[in-house]
């Protein structure tokens, strides 16, 4: 074999792989994508709830807990899931 069919080979059995991954990687960033536009435009278009005035107090209590409980260093404490203004500040009220 003569040295141009050689370095022909050799990149051939180089490129195709090459190829191949980078077609999977472009298709998989394709896919995030995407998924990703669609989350954000779920996201943009879900009606926000109006904040009232015991959202604001329920969310200082929240805080208040929280600086309390670390004495001064704003901790979280372990039974947070269970204060009222957790679906408030977590932003899991619909």
């Amino acid at each position: 074999m003569d040295t141009v069919t050689v370095v022909v080979a050799v990149i051939s059995i180089i490129m195709a792989p090459m190829c191949g991954l980078l077609g999977l990687w472009l298709r998989w960033r394709m896919r995030r994508e995407k998924v990703r536009g669609q989350y954000l435009t779920r996201i943009s278009e879900r009606p926000r709830r109006p904040r009232s005035e015991s959202d604001e107090e329920a969310e200082a209590a929240f805080v208040e807990t929280c600086l309390n409980h670390g004495r001064g260093n704003l901790s979280v404490p372990a039974d947070i899931h269970d204060h009222p203004a957790f679906p408030i500040i977590s932003g899991a009220v619909s």
